[in-house]
């Protein structure tokens, strides 16, 4: 009879060690599961975030290209009829300070250029890190293209000497059209890429 109460008190006992490990086990198991969730779930927001940025960069980029061009276009063309007016004896403060702001107003703008620039750099790989900097040579290119800096350059109050001037090409010059096409799509391709892997890892 002592014998059997033995087996039976020492058959209970293993019975709940093992219903014990078994929880243990069961609940181990499913705060791995939920751990690993979480931490691809955390990983997926975050690459979203990156492709968000990116996203926005790119866009953002592509249109202070295209406006830069398009201010510097009309700097040069206003900077030429300036100096032109001035070597004809066209003394005009209120214009030459209109100028002035011009200017200033195009500074501003290329700050913010090189900005984004800058900060693209971080949110990039190195093939769109190389690009922007052949774009930064190609923008400088296109700002110093026929750019007129003085008087001394029409020295001539030959109207029609003065007129050639207007006949040169202000507008953006192709390197600068090639170098922007060539980044908007290295940054379309990487973000292109983020995201299928990220599709990729909602599939698993």
């Amino acid at each position: 009879m002592k014998k059997e109460l033995k087996v039976v008190i020492l058959t209970s006992f293993l019975t709940s060690i093992l219903t014990v490990l078994g929880s243990y086990f069961l609940m181990y198991s499913q705060l791995s599961y939920e751990q690993n969730y979480w931490k691809e779930r955390i990983k997926t927001e975050k690459g979203i975030e990156l492709i968000d940025k990116q996203t926005a960069l790119m866009i953002e980029v592509n249109e202070r290209i295209l406006s830069n061009a398009i201010l510097v276009r009309d700097f040069k063309i206003l900077l030429t009829k300036h100096i032109s007016d001035l070597n004809l004896g066209f003394l005009d403060e209120s214009k030459s300070q209109y100028v002035l702001n011009k200017y200033f107003e195009l500074q501003k703008q290329i700050i913010r250029l090189c900005s984004k620039m800058q900060e693209s750099e971080f949110y990039f790989g190195s093939k769109v890190d190389s690009l922007l900097i052949s774009l930064s040579e190609a923008l400088d290119k296109n700002y110093n293209n026929n750019l007129i800096l003085s008087s001394t350059n029409l020295k001539s109050k030959d109207i029609n000497l003065i007129n050639k001037y207007f006949n040169q090409d202000f507008g953006t010059i192709k390197i600068l059209t090639e170098k922007r096409f060539e980044l908007i799509e290295a940054m379309r391709n990487e973000i292109g890429k983020n995201t299928t892997l990220i599709y990729e890892q909602e599939l698993k």
